[in-house]
């Protein structure tokens, strides 16, 4: 019993208290009940009213508009079919039939008074329309709203108008825009002109996409005007307008223009835009007058509309641009570098043809850029260099080879210098740099070039053998830390010319076979890859007469030291010469009775031989052609033996007379193609499990060679194919997937109707469904792969039948199949659409399943209610399941939970992190994604958006290098701006573990001889070091010396083990 007058513990913090001297009030506070009740009758409303002094204007104008007026007979003539009933504010919205403006439908439910504007002007101007008789078209939508914008006064129905202004006019006839143009680019300019000073930005924006739209549909004749041309300057002059949106809508139309106009899709249509050479000298005005002004971004501005446009110049133009470019970027200002380098990156990148590049002018480019190379130390900046130079030089090679080539050395010998960079980003990129170019610029033209030998001093190939020396001298200990990258660049160059120029590779392959054999060599994958290309390319024969084997049998070293050359040749020779092989490996073979290791070669030695027609004319192999002959009827023999290894054996001979991608194995396989599939099919009973891979290999290639006839084939095939899916080993369940895919194209290729045949299709695997236990759970696993592969081509509603049947088999007993259907559960929510999945949300199927099978795949359906929850969200998922599985969803809630939290901290962390790349990224934006760039434009908030970050506002940092010596430094110098970085040189770097010696760049130790004393401490400490990492103990034992049962300190599992030993130094 609690006593009276006392409170439980904690009430009395929860009791509601009076004020001092209100205690005898018993009035409520709140009044929230009656408030709720005085709203229910009439009130004045508490919003303000849409019925302004501007909408009465705008619906006065319309009713007095300029619109002709259809034919009375007309009219009647409808009404005597039709009678409207009495409209709402928002009829002439709803029922508009016009769909340009469906996107704007969806508007009426938004809360924003931008969209509410737009629906309430398409409402009026559709219900003018129908009272002026008109059918809705684009025109009179065009007229109407044309009369509406010189009308309307506020800044919210000007917005209003031009937003339905700029989807209309994208449907409008080019004859109508061509025909009006005059009198519409006045009103646009008007508007322009007197929206341009005020804060909102919604105006301008859809006025300057109309006006982008207006000029695109002009001819050619109209461009020769002065009066178009001012129109676009006026468009041009908003391309560096302080309001972002205003700004990207602006260079927006002005790319569509140069690019998307009409006129340049015509025949015989120019090569350039006659507005081109405008903007051109446009945007060097605008970037000349901003100077070196750090704090205006005029240049910015410039830089990114020259990075769009730059491709679309005329040659003169696109020479004056660059010419700017490399003026701004000796202002040393990292975000203007940066851009300018974008911009020169989007020009070589979109291969602009010579009307617009000349080879002069590329070459005149790349040796300007050799001023501005950043420092080594600079990340970012340097990676744009490296990737700006690898663009121009590809592109000079399309314009010029002789010329590129001249060129390469010296880019060769700055990309191998940036190997020594202490980034590995770097290093990386100048590896990727210099294969590209072998792969682009020097192998397409060596068969031009012909032999480089040693003595070559003119022409091409000196520039080869000056590029292959610069590469050559990576295999100096000074770039030992980047060897790997250096043998992958050797690879590429052996590939590329090893073919032509393999004289002068001679002392490389020397090289790397003295690495190889040296103790503990870490990189013998990438040398044995590189020495692989070498022999691709140069053949066996050159390669074994640099670096011989030093095997001969006689007085050999047992060690061998060079045979991993056998392997390496083995895998990598190709178009070779038999005599070779006859005359070298076979008696060497011979003699040293090791056939296996040198007869390796014969199956690669043998692919396509150069002197195969010659050397078959020295012997007599009519014997070998006579077994070659009789090899077909062994196999078939062969393959109805019980023994499973022959069986294996004779299905892979007949999976490489099958797959032969040759005319004359695709022949062989037409002429027997009865004989085959009488085989297979009598051995369908027969064939053993090993050899269930190759048997169905073999018939993937002979279903994709069959034709509609066949169709019986096929239909037999299937219960071997689906029994196949639950194989032991994982190659012929792959094999049996991939066939079913076959068999279900092979249907498709016979009909003509996709869907027809798909559905034919599943019918004769739905037989399987009937079958045993192992039959049917073979047959959803099959009719899971064949859902996903074709999920675009099936209906819904086949679809849901199964999904029905498969959910009836959840309520089964056996294991396998409840598992095959929750696989196949999965992938259904997968490619269904959540409106189709919310019909089968009830979840029946998995409500019927046994408790001893919830259990047991509780993991899997623990995974579907992951995904469930994702799509429907955890109380409706909840409400559809009974209690047991509540506390699943529970888990799935909270682990959910737990995901977005760090989800949203790791996006944070990445946010506040500065590691912005500043490499020029090539835009994907297409010529469609440019004319339709108001699709993603459909809202009119000028606020942010919800989960929208705001700009950040970019800061140019840099630092100045100074020199070593106490003189000035000459600004003047060309290699100044080498000076300015991007990256601090001040951080602080990891500290090293100081040792007493000092180092050299290349990591060897400095000993002096004459301080022996500090020499003579420092060898105690290596002493003492080594001496005690020899006298450790570690815990272990029972009884007192058996390690602690407790929690372990953090990060001991890091620390030292070692004990050290009590010593001293005298």
């Amino acid at each position: 019993m609690v006593k009276t007058g006392k409170l439980r513990s904690g009430a009395s913090q929860k009791l509601k208290r009076w004020k001092k001297g209100h205690s005898s009030d018993s009035n409520p506070q709140t009044s929230r009940y009656r408030q709720a009740a005085r709203s229910r009758f009439f009130s004045r409303p508490s919003e303000k009213s849409n019925l302004t002094v501007d909408a009465l204007k705008l619906h006065n104008e319309l009713q007095t508009g300029t619109l002709e007026r259809g034919g009375d007979g007309d009219a009647m003539e409808e009404a005597a079919f039709t009678e409207r009933t009495s409209g709402t504010f928002l009829s002439g919205l709803s029922d508009c039939s016009n769909l340009t403006f469906r996107k704007v439908q969806r508007y009426w439910e938004s809360n924003s008074a931008a969209h509410k504007e737009i629906c309430a002007v398409l409402a009026a101007v559709t219900e003018v329309i129908r009272s002026q008789g008109g059918k809705e078209t684009e025109t009179e939508y065009f007229a109407a709203l044309m009369t509406t914008l010189e009308a309307v006064e506020s800044s919210e129905s000007l917005a209003a108008v031009a937003y339905l202004l700029n989807l209309v006019m994208k449907r409008v006839p080019a004859a109508v825009l061509i025909k009006k143009f005059s009198d519409t680019a006045k009103a646009f300019m008007e508007v322009m002109s007197k929206q341009a000073g005020t804060d909102s930005v919604s105006a301008v924006r859809w006025i300057l996409s109309c006006l982008a739209t207006l000029l695109r549909k002009q001819d050619l004749s109209v461009w020769g005007y002065p009066s178009t041309l001012q129109v676009y300057h006026g468009l041009l002059s908003f391309t560096v307008h302080a309001k972002p949106k205003v700004r990207k809508a602006a260079q927006q139309g002005v790319c569509s223009i140069l690019r998307g106009s009409d006129c340049m899709f015509i025949d015989n249509a120019p090569s350039h835009h006659p507005a081109a050479v405008t903007t051109a000298k446009y945007c060097i005005k605008e970037m000349e007058q901003a100077g070196g002004n750090k704090e205006d971004t005029t240049t910015l501005h410039v830089l990114g509309l020259i990075k769009e446009l730059i491709n679309t110049f005329p040659l003169s133009s696109v020479k004056s641009c660059c010419e700017t470019l490399l003026r701004v970027m000796t202002l040393s200002h990292v975000l203007v570098t940066a851009g300018a380098m974008q911009a020169f990156h989007k020009l070589f990148s979109s291969k602009p043809s010579s009307s617009s590049m000349s080879a002069e002018l590329n070459a005149q480019i790349i040796m300007a850029l050799y001023d501005y190379v950043p420092s080594e130390n600079d990340l970012q900046p340097l990676l744009a260099w490296l990737t700006v130079m690898e663009k121009a030089h590809v592109h000079l090679s399309s314009l010029q080879s002789s010329l590129s080539l001249g060129h390469l050395p010296r880019l060769f010998a700055a990309a191998m210098s940036c190997l020594l960079s202490p980034h590995t980003q770097v290093v990386s990129a100048a590896t990727q740099t210099l294969k590209t170019l072998i792969n682009e610029c020097v192998a397409p033209h060596m068969a031009e070039i012909g032999p480089v030998l040693p003595s070559t001093s003119t022409g091409n190939g000196l520039s080869v053998i000056k590029m292959f020396r610069v590469v050559e001298e990576g295999l100096s200990y000074r770039f030992h830390a980047t060897w790997p990258f250096v043998l992958q660049i050797l690879g590429c160059f052996y590939k590329a010319a090893g073919k032509q120029a393999h004289p002068i590779m001679i002392k490389s392959l020397q090289s790397l076979s003295d690495l190889r054999v040296t103790p503990s060599f870490p990189f013998c994958g990438e040398l044995d890859l590189a020495m692989g290309a070498a022999v691709e390319s140069m053949g066996p024969q050159v390669v074994l007469s640099a670096v011989p084997l030093q095997i001969t049998g006689i007085d050999d070293d047992m060690e061998f030291p060079r045979s991993w050359l056998i392997p390496v040749i083995r895998d990598h020779v190709k178009n070779t010469q038999l005599s070779y092989f006859t005359s070298y490996f076979l008696p060497l073979a011979s003699t040293l009775k090791q056939k296996g290791l040198c007869l390796s070669l014969v199956c690669t030695v043998c692919m396509i031989p150069l002197d195969c027609l010659l050397y078959f004319q020295l012997f007599d192999f009519t014997h070998i052609l006579f077994f070659c002959f009789n090899v077909y009827e062994i196999v078939g023999f062969l393959s109805c033996s019980k023994d499973s290894a022959i069986q294996k054996k004779a299905y892979r001979v007949l999976e490489e007379m099958c797959g032969g991608e040759r005319e004359t194995c695709k022949k062989f396989v037409q002429g027997n193609l009865e004989q085959l599939k009488q085989v297979l099919l009598d051995n369908l009973k027969s064939a053993s499990s090993p050899a269930k891979r190759p048997r169905l290999k073999c018939l993937i290639h002979i279903v994709k060679q069959l034709n509609e006839e066949h169709k019986d084939f096929l239909t037999a095939l299937l219960p071997e194919v689906i029994i196949c899916t639950k194989e032991v080993s994982i190659g012929a369940r792959k094999n049996a997937y991939s066939l079913l895919v076959e068999i279900g194209n092979a249907f498709i290729q016979f009909s003509g109707n996709s869907k027809e045949a798909i559905n034919e299709y599943l019918g004769h695997v739905y037989i399987g469904l009937t079958g045993s236990v192992t039959m049917i759970t073979c047959t959803v696993l099959a009719l899971t792969r064949l859902v996903y592969q074709y999920k675009d081509t099936l209906d819904v509603s086949p679809l849901e039948q199964l999904l029905h049947n498969v959910c009836l088999l959840l309520s089964s007993r056996t294991r396998e199949i409840v598992k095959a259907c929750l696989a196949f559960i999965k992938v259904i929510l997968f490619i269904l659409d959540v409106k189709v999945l919310a019909s089968h949300v009830s979840m029946e199927g998995i409500t019927n399943m046994k408790e001893d099978m919830r259990r047991h795949c509780r993991m899997k359906l623990k995974s579907i209610f992951t995904k469930l929850v994702r799509k429907f969200g955890y109380e409706l998922v909840k409400s559809m399941l009974p209690a047991e599985h509540h506390k699943v969803l529970a888990n799935i809630r909270k682990v959910e939970a737990r995901t977005k939290r760090r989800k949203l901290l790791s996006k944070d962390e990445e946010d506040e992190s500065d590691s912005e790349d500043n490499a020029p990224k090539a835009k994907t934006n297409s010529i469609e994604d440019i004319l339709a760039e108001t699709d993603s434009d459909d809202s009119e908030d000028e606020g942010p958006k919800k989960g929208q970050k705001k700009p950040i506002k970019q800061k140019a940092k840099a630092w100045l290098k100074e020199g070593v010596s106490d003189d000035p430094l000459n600004f003047l110098d060309p290699k100044a701006s080498q000076r300015v970085l991007a990256t601090n040189p001040d951080l602080k770097k990891t500290a090293k573990v100081e040792h007493g010696f000092k180092v050299t760049s290349d990591g060897r130790l400095i000993i002096k001889e004459d301080d022996e004393d500090d020499g003579a401490k420092a060898v105690l400490f290596w002493c003492f070091m080594m001496l005690t990492t020899c006298y450790f103990r570690s815990a272990g034992g029972i009884g007192i010396h058996r390690p602690l049962g407790g929690r372990q300190e953090s990060g001991s599992e890091y620390k030292s083990k070692v004990t050290y030993l009590n010593m001293t130094f005298h």
